[in-house]
């Protein structure tokens, strides 16, 4: 019975601490410096635009328009990424936009972390990789708020939301990204119960049966 009381109360702690949600995010593409100029010198300078996107995520992209015959183009682009979850990566590749049948170029590109942009944001200068002129690109990242993912768990204890793994791991802040593993549980009811998985479980003792 001890051992029930032990688990109850460890199991009712880690509830009140999981809040599991995914951000929504404010990205700003500003401007780059010393781009690489692919078209060569007698066909002018590069035409250059940035896709943000999130890799393994078709519907988490966004493009900002082409800069013509520019090589340190101000975008000052914004839009919004939602459902950024723990172990997403925020890619920023910058391309020269070139003349059909002739492929785009890359001109270089990079990434942000869960831990760079959450829960703080972040703006400053990123160095690309791949560029053969060691340029650099200006982003701000500002995390708006989360998107909620169950009711509320522990009832007047300040828990707002869970997720709940097909793995049964859970996390504190965001949502852990493991591709086709997430489910929510959800109630009409506005409640939810959850389990913890146990090992080594002692029999369920009824309270009123110890002295």
């Amino acid at each position: 019975a001890l051992w029930a009381q032990l688990v109850s109360k460890l199991r009712t702690h880690l509830l009140r601490q999981v809040s599991m949600a995914a951000a929504r995010l404010q990205i700003t593409v500003e401007s780059a410096s010393n781009l690489y100029n692919s078209d060569g010198v007698l066909a002018g300078k590069s035409d250059p635009y940035v896709i943000v996107e999130v890799p393994g995520q078709e519907n988490m992209k966004l493009q900002t328009d082409v800069v013509s015959n520019e090589l340190n183009p101000v975008w000052s682009f914004t839009g919004e990424i939602t459902g950024f979850m723990d172990g997403n990566v925020l890619r920023f590749v910058v391309m020269d936009k070139d003349t059909f049948p002739k492929p785009d170029d890359l001109l270089g590109w990079a990434e942000l972390s869960t831990q760079d942009v959450y829960p703080n944001g972040f703006h400053g200068d990123l160095a690309l990789y791949d560029s053969k002129t060691q340029a650099t690109l200006t982003v701000m990242v500002v995390v708006t708020g989360c998107d909620t993912a169950a009711p509320e768990l522990v009832e007047g204890e300040g828990v707002q939301t869970t997720t709940v793994l097909a793995s049964g791991m859970a996390m504190h802040g965001l949502a852990l990204y493991t591709p086709g593993a997430l489910t929510t549980t959800t109630t009409a009811s506005q409640s939810m119960t959850y389990s913890a998985p146990l090992t080594n479980s002692a029999p369920q003792v009824p309270m009123n049966s110890m002295d």
